[in-house]
């Protein structure tokens, strides 16, 4: 017999014997809880560890519309990464490289970022930029963009 035909033959095994009342030993049911357990609790870590994370993004976010520097930009490229699910969510994510005037001299900076696709701008156009006066690397298109 194959390992994978043995395995659920096993499986079955315990299945029928759960149903038909017969007691497993007590080393089958701890092992079976513990895995139980470790799986609950790496589910809630993970589950905190986005919590956080969303928090944290959410709290920049609203930061950077406080605090942010505005800089007028003309955008160079403008990419999705990869193409949204169509119907559920019209948000991807999208790469775009916008040359902005900053102090007399030419900057190029990529932003990358979760964009709405029908408010992706076009290679040409003319982009407000919120540069973190902290991290300019971590610079991202203005919200109040509009494509009129």
């Amino acid at each position: 017999m194959r390992p994978a035909a043995s395995r659920l033959l096993w499986y079955a095994v315990l299945a029928a014997s759960a149903v038909a009342g017969v007691y497993l030993p007590q080393r089958v049911v701890d092992a079976g809880l513990l895995v139980m357990a470790v799986l609950l609790a790496a589910g809630v870590v993970v589950t905190v560890w986005w919590i956080v994370g969303l928090v944290r993004r959410m709290w920049w976010h609203r930061w950077l519309l406080k605090h942010g520097t505005p800089l007028l930009g003309q955008l160079l490229e403008a990419q999705l990464w990869a193409s949204p699910a169509i119907g559920v969510d019209y948000e991807g994510p999208s790469r775009l490289l916008v040359e902005v005037v900053s102090n007399g001299s030419t900057h190029r900076l990529e932003l990358r970022q979760t964009i709405d696709v029908d408010m992706m701008p076009a290679v040409g156009d003319e982009v407000t930029v919120l540069l973190d006066p902290r991290r300019p690397q971590r610079a991202r298109l203005a919200p109040s963009w509009s494509r009129a």
